[in-house]
């Protein structure tokens, strides 16, 4: 027989494996389905009992989320290996007639249960997982962004009062300067008109000074010329 004790026994293990296989996607589903269900009140309460950060939480799922990505790549090459072997077995048993029929068939059969028992099984259920924490790592990231989101709100907020703070206060400064300047002018037209009203006055009372002179000066004359009149 190509499949003895030994085979059967490995067969039946297989069936357990992809039993293990059905029971944990079942499982992974429900998780989940729980996973897409997070929201705010999940957050508040995850928080509330671990005391940490949901950033914090996000940094570990992604750490965990790549070493997981690691693993699997170290399945699928242990895949390729097996692959391998049973490539060499066939080859030794088929084409270098190394190996019986028997043999080799053997060791075919033992290959490919191995690989349905143990690596593949093992690959589904790790892309399983690494599948539900990409969605939990997305779904944390939304909860990040909302942080985020919430933060860059505040900011420009607090960043367009300072702006009108700084605005009307500048409207204040440029007001008060206009006021300054106002009053500056006043002041110089003001000194500037008593400046042109005191040379008015100044010139109009020399020009009465003069005008009393030349009367003075004409009324002598009028008083010489009198006595002369008087005398001749």
């Amino acid at each position: 027989m190509i499949i003895d004790i030994g085979l059967v026994g490995f067969l039946i293990f297989v069936l357990l494996s992809w039993a293990l296989v059905l029971a944990f996607y079942i499982g992974m589903n429900l998780f989940r389905n729980k996973v897409l269900a997070w929201d705010e009140d999940w957050r508040e309460e995850w928080e509330k009992q671990s005391g940490q950060q949901i950033e914090q939480y996000k940094s570990e799922l992604d750490a965990s989320l790549n070493k997981w990505r690691a693993v699997s790549w170290m399945v699928i090459l242990t895949i390729l290996v097996m692959v391998g072997a049973g490539l060499v077995v066939y080859y030794l048993g088929h084409e270098q007639g190394r190996l019986g029929e028997g043999q080799t068939m053997h060791l075919l059969w033992l290959v490919i249960l191995f690989t349905l028992a143990v690596p593949m099984p093992a690959l589904i259920c790790i892309n399983m997982a690494v599948n539900v924490l990409r969605r939990m790592v997305i779904k944390l990231e939304a909860f990040v962004y909302t942080d985020l989101r919430v933060e860059y709100d505040e900011k420009v907020k607090q960043m367009t009062e300072l702006n009108e703070q700084r605005r009307v206060e500048y409207e204040r400064w440029k007001t008060s300067k206009r006021a300054e300047i106002a009053r500056k002018r006043a002041v110089t037209r003001s000194r500037t008109e008593a400046r042109k009203d005191q040379l008015e006055t100044d010139h109009k009372q020399k020009e009465e000074a003069q005008r009393k002179k030349r009367d003075a000066i004409e009324a002598d004359l009028e008083r010489e010329e009198i006595l002369k009149k008087v005398e001749g």
